[in-house]
């Protein structure tokens, strides 16, 4: 009776005791971290040898570790630069971005968007998309870094020299044909009306666009120079291009050129992206800048001196 009653008033306890028994035995307890003699830990290993962490780490910096590095220190200063500020326009303009690389891709390459997605790294679709969006950004900080530097004089002188009203155009090309070419523009200067052109040449391309002082980055120097000084139902010499061959341009409409204060902007960034063809190495100054202003310090000599020479092969300093 007395050991009926012991466990009669002792059975919770047993009960809780055989649990926390069969729960330790249950729990998969952590490794322990695997060091050497010298302290070194081991990552891997096999039975012919140990990889420690520290291998990994020099083989990292090695191959492409400044890369990986850059790339992440240069999303976190850009991110807190601009903070949310840029975040509308950037995430527009990167959703595009990226419909069209995947657009492409499957038109030229039969690349559906995962395997597009995967072949690029990217785990998905919105992966990408951040990452275009820290592209975005970056360019915007280029751009700036570029332009903060131009006078009233400079920027004044692109818009007397550059500057011109929104056209409407058409670009009559053939890279072998010159003779229909030349038979176009005579018809275009007797009046013509092109529409009638296009049906009866159809050798020719007919390439209508709405062109802008600030698409000399698209358009070839030859046809930027000949349409800025073009009127509307004007009709150019024709021309030797390099990507059209040959080529007349056709002015259906021409508006007026607008103020100085209404284009000032887009001078800026028109500059900023002709700096940029011209001269290679302004983004990657403007990137050693942008790290210098945050502080940026190697605490890895290794590391140190590969940025040093990472910079005097791309930003020639």
């Amino acid at each position: 009776m007395k050991v009926l009653d012991w466990l009669k008033s002792n059975i919770g306890g047993i009960i809780l005791g055989a649990l926390v028994v069969a729960l330790i035995a249950g729990i998969a307890w952590p490794k322990r971290v695997a060091k050497l003699q010298d302290g070194k830990e081991v990552a891997v290993e096999t039975n012919i040898k140990k990889y420690t962490a520290e291998f990994l780490y020099d083989e990292l910096k090695d191959k492409n570790g400044l890369t990986i590095l850059l790339q992440n220190l240069d999303k976190d200063i850009i991110n807190d630069k601009y903070g949310t500020t840029l975040d509308e326009e950037a995430k527009a303009s990167a959703t595009e971005e990226a419909e069209s690389y995947i657009k492409q891709y499957n038109l030229y390459y039969k690349m559906d968007e995962a395997t597009f997605l995967k072949q690029n790294g990217f785990k998905n679709k919105e992966e990408f998309i951040e990452q275009l969006v820290v592209t975005y950004k970056i360019n915007h900080y280029v751009e700036e870094y570029i332009t903060k530097n131009l006078t009233e004089s400079e920027l004044k002188d692109y818009y007397d020299k550059n500057v011109f009203g929104d056209k409407k155009v058409t670009l009559i090309s053939s890279s072998s044909n010159e003779a229909d070419v030349k038979k176009v523009q005579k018809a275009l200067k007797e009046g013509t009306d092109i529409s009638k052109l296009k049906t009866k040449y159809t050798s020719l391309a007919f390439n209508d666009l709405d062109v802008t002082f600030d698409m000399s980055s698209s358009l070839s120097k030859t046809i930027v120079d000949a349409i800025k000084n073009m009127k509307s139902k004007q009709v150019s010499d024709v021309l030797k291009d390099d990507t059209y061959g040959n080529l007349v341009i056709y002015v259906s409409s021409s508006k007026e050129k607008a103020s100085y204060e209404d284009t000032v902007n887009m001078i800026k960034s028109t500059i900023a992206t002709n700096k940029q063809s011209e001269d290679q190495t302004i983004y990657y100054k403007a990137l050693m800048e942008l790290r210098k202003e945050y502080g940026i310090k190697f605490n890895d000599a290794k590391y140190e001196e590969y940025y040093s020479n990472f910079n005097k092969q791309y930003a020639g300093q």
